[in-house]
C-alpha cells in the first residue's frame, strides 16, 4: 500500500473539494429558496391584481347607469371575460367565468353559459362551493333548449337529492318539483315537495323556507 508524501496536502485537497460541493449545494438551495420566495410574491402581486379586476367587473355588475338590461348584461359579459382572460391561475379566476355566464344566461345564450359555467366549476376547488356551482349548472341546463342539456341537468339534480346530507337538498327538491310542476307531471311534484315538507316543514329542526313555499300548492294536488 502506497502512503502520501504529503498527507496534509491530500487533506487540504479533500477539504477543497468538499467545501466546493457544499458551496455549490447552498447555492442550489439558496437559489430554490430564492426562486420561492420570489414566486410567492408574484403569486401575492397576481392575487392582489386579480382582486382589483373583481372589485372593477363588480363594479358593472352592481351598476345602475345602464339603459336597458340588454346592454348591462353586455358589459358585464365583457368586464368578467376580460378580468379572466387576465387573472388566469388566481383563486378568483373560477368567479370570473361564473359572473361571465351568468350575464350570458340573462342575454339569452344559454348553452353559451352552461359551458362557461362548467368551466368554473371545474376549477373550484372549495368542496360546498362546487356543489352549489353544480346545482346552478342544472338549473341552466334546464333551462337549456337542448334535449340532452335538459336530460343531464335533471339528472344531476335528481342525484343530488338522494344526497340528504347535501347543503342545499331542500332547495334541490324545491327546484325538481317546479320543474315537474311547469312541465304538469304532479306525481313527480308531489313526490319532490313531500319529501321536502316532511324534512324541512315546521315541525323540522332547521325549517326551510322553500318548505313554506310549497305548502299551498302541495295541498291544492292532495286535495285532487
Amino acid at each position: 500500500m502506497e502512503f502520501s508524501k504529503n498527507p496534509l496536502a491530500d487533506l487540504l485537497v479533500k477539504a477543497s473539494a468538499y467545501k466546493k460541493q457544499i458551496m455549490i449545494g447552498l447555492a442550489v438551495t439558496t437559489g430554490l429558496a430564492v426562486a420561492m420566495g420570489a414566486y410567492s410574491v408574484y403569486r401575492k402581486n397576481r392575487e392582489a391584481r386579480a382582486h382589483r379586476a373583481w372589485v372593477d367587473a363588480f363594479q358593472v355588475y352592481s351598476s345602475k347607469t345602464f339603459s336597458s338590461n340588454a346592454e348591462k348584461w353586455q358589459a358585464v359579459v365583457q368586464a368578467y371575460e376580460s378580468a379572466y382572460e387576465q387573472n388566469r391561475g388566481t383563486s378568483l379566476a373560477p368567479f370570473f367565468r361564473s359572473f361571465q355566464a351568468e350575464g350570458l344566461y340573462n342575454m339569452g345564450k344559454i348553452n353559451e353559459a352552461i359551458k362557461t359555467l362548467q368551466d368554473a366549476v371545474s376549477l373550484i376547488k372549495n368542496h360546498e362551493l362546487k356543489e352549489a356551482y353544480r346545482v346552478k349548472l342544472a338549473l341552466y341546463q334546464l333551462d337549456s333548449n337542448t334535449p340532452e342539456m335538459v336530460e343531464q341537468g335533471l339528472k344531476d339534480l335528481s342525484q343530488l337529492a338522494l344526497q340528504d346530507t347535501h347543503h342545499m337538498h331542500d332547495f334541490v327538491l324545491y327546484q325538481l318539483g317546479e320543474y315537474y310542476w311547469t312541465t304538469k307531471q304532479f306525481d313527480q311534484v308531489k313526490n319532490y315537495w313531500k319529501m321536502l315538507t316532511l324534512k324541512y316543514g315546521q315541525s323540522a329542526q332547521a325549517p326551510s323556507p322553500w318548505a313554506s313555499l310549497v305548502k299551498d300548492r302541495l295541498s291544492l294536488l292532495e286535495s285532487k
